[in-house]
C-alpha cells in the first residue's frame, strides 16, 4: 500500500497481510495507556463533583455512597494510575476503576475488564483472529475498526485493533462566529505577514534562528510564516500602524490587539512567531502565534474568538491523495519534507491539538490515510475517535505512524535532516 519508509515507525509492512494473527495486550500495557488520572476519570464518568489535587483528582468514591469527594485518583510512582478512598479504604488501579464504573468484578470478570479498559484507552487487543475474520466481524457489528492497524511502543503489542474512541473536545466549528468578518481579518493578516516576513532582517533575526535550529526556516518561509518584533518601541509602532489603517474597532474585534488605557498592545506580545492557518480556498482564516523564549505562558495562542476552524494545510490537500494527519503546523512542514525525501506522495494536514478534531474533516480523506499524532498520551487517546470517523467516511486503509526520533515529526526532522 505504502512504499518503504526510513524516517518513520509506522505499522510494519507485515501489518497489511490479511491473515496476520493479533497478539493480546497485557494488563500492564493497558494500564500504561491509561496513565492520565483526569482523562481516565472523565471517560469513566467519575469527574462529576471532583476537585483537582496535585497529580490528579479527588473524586466521589465509586465503591461507596458519599456526598464529599474522598477518593484520590493520581499518578503513581511507576507512572500508572492509582486510586485510594480515605472514606471506605478501597484501593485499586486503572483497571479497578474501569471495573467498578462498568459494574464488573476485576477478578471474576478480568477478561471483560481488560477489554473495556482497552476501549476506554482507544485501543483493543485482537482475540487471536485473522485480519480477514476481524474485518468480517467489523462489517457485521458496525463501525468497529478491526481493519485499522496501529503500532504500540511495546514489542508485545506491535499490532492492535483500534475501536471507536469517546467523544473528543467540542468541534472548533461549533464556536460562536468571529467578531470580525473573514475578509477583513485576512487583509489584516496579509499586512502582518508581509511586514514580518522571515527575510533575515534584524527585527526577526532571533525568530529565524529559532526556526533554523529546528531545520524549519526554509520550509516556514515558503509557507509565509512571519514574526513580530520584540516588545518595545517597534512593536508599538506596528500597533499604531494597524490601528491607523484598519481602525481601532476592527483591530480590537480581530483579537490581535488588547486595549490598554487609551492605547493598544498586541495580545500576548511575547508570542512572536506568526503562523497563518488558511481556509481551503487559501485565505488566511486565523493566525496562530508561538513563544520562542521559553516563557511561562502557554506556547501557542490564537486570537480571542478566532480559533482554527479547519486543519492546517487543508488549502494544499490534493484530491485522491493519501491524507496524513498530524498535530500542529510545524509537524505538517516536517512530515511533508520527510515524505518528499522518501518519494512518498501524501497531503499532510495538522490539528491544533490532539483533542481538536472535527468529524466533518474526514471529508478530506480518500481511500487511504495515515494518523501521525504525537507519540504521547494525548495523541494515543485521540487515535480511536479520529480513526472511527475516517473509516465511517470511507477510508479503507488506515495506518498509525509514530516518529522515530522524539515525540513528534519536528523532532524527527531535526534529527534526520
Amino acid at each position: 500500500m505504502f512504499p518503504a519508509r526510513r524516517a518513520y515507525s509506522p505499522t510494519p509492512a507485515a501489518f497489511a497481510m490479511a491473515n496476520r494473527t493479533e497478539p493480546r495486550l497485557t494488563a500492564a500495557e493497558v494500564r500504561r495507556a491509561l496513565d492520565d488520572p483526569r482523562t481516565l476519570c472523565a471517560r469513566l464518568g467519575l469527574s462529576r463533583g471532583a476537585r483537582k489535587q496535585r497529580g490528579g483528582l479527588m473524586i466521589l468514591c465509586p465503591w461507596h455512597e458519599e456526598k464529599t469527594p474522598s477518593c484520590s485518583v493520581r499518578g503513581g510512582h511507576d507512572g500508572t494510575v492509582v486510586a485510594h478512598c480515605y472514606g471506605c479504604g478501597a484501593s485499586g488501579d486503572a483497571l479497578s476503576l474501569v471495573a467498578v464504573a462498568h459494574g464488573l468484578d476485576v477478578r471474576r470478570d478480568f477478561p471483560e475488564v481488560l477489554q473495556e479498559a482497552a476501549r476506554v484507552a482507544g485501543l483493543q487487543a485482537g482475540r487471536g483472529e485473522t485480519r480477514q475474520e476481524a474485518a468480517g466481524r467489523a462489517a457485521a457489528t458496525g463501525p468497529a475498526l478491526a481493519k485499522v492497524g496501529v503500532r504500540s511502543s511495546s514489542p508485545r503489542a506491535r499490532h492492535l485493533v483500534l475501536v471507536p474512541g469517546l467523544p473528543l473536545a467540542p468541534a472548533p466549528t461549533s464556536a460562536a462566529a468571529p467578531a470580525l468578518d473573514d475578509a477583513t481579518f485576512a487583509a489584516i493578516s496579509e499586512v502582518l505577514l508581509h511586514a514580518g516576513s522571515l527575510d533575515g532582517g534584524a527585527l526577526t533575526d532571533d525568530v529565524a534562528r529559532y526556526l533554523a535550529d529546528r531545520k524549519l526556516l526554509d520550509l516556514a518561509r515558503a509557507e509565509g510564516w512571519a514574526a513580530l518584533p520584540a516588545p518595545g518601541p517597534t512593536q508599538a509602532a506596528w500597533v499604531r500602524m494597524l490601528v491607523d489603517v484598519f481602525g481601532a474597532k476592527a483591530m480590537e474585534a480581530s483579537g490581535l490587539l488588547w486595549k490598554r488605557g487609551r492605547g493598544h498592545t498586541f495580545a500576548h506580545p511575547g508570542h512572536r512567531l506568526v503562523i497563518p492557518w488558511r481556509a481551503p480556498g487559501g485565505a488566511v482564516q486565523t493566525l496562530q502565534r508561538r513563544r520562542i523564549d521559553g516563557g511561562s505562558e502557554k506556547k501557542y495562542v490564537f486570537p480571542a474568538g478566532r480559533a482554527a476552524r479547519d486543519m492546517y494545510g487543508v488549502d494544499q490537500v490534493r484530491a485522491g491523495s493519501v491524507l496524513a494527519i498530524v498535530e500542529g503546523a510545524a509537524d505538517v512542514l516536517a512530515l511533508r519534507w520527510l515524505l518528499a525525501r522518501d518519494g512518498i506522495e501524501a497531503s499532510v494536514v495538522g490539528l491544533a491539538g490532539a483533542q481538536r478534531w472535527d468529524a466533518a474533516w474526514a471529508r478530506y480523506a480518500g481511500k487511504q490515510a495515515i494518523l501521525g499524532l504525537d507519540a504521547d498520551t494525548a495523541g494515543h487517546l485521540a487515535v480511536g475517535g479520529i480513526a472511527h470517523d475516517l473509516v465511517l467516511s470511507g477510508v479503507e486503509h488506515l495506518e498509525r505512524w509514530k516518529p522515530r526520533s522524539g515525540k513528534d515529526w519536528a523532532d524527527t526532522l531535526r534529527a534526520e535532516r
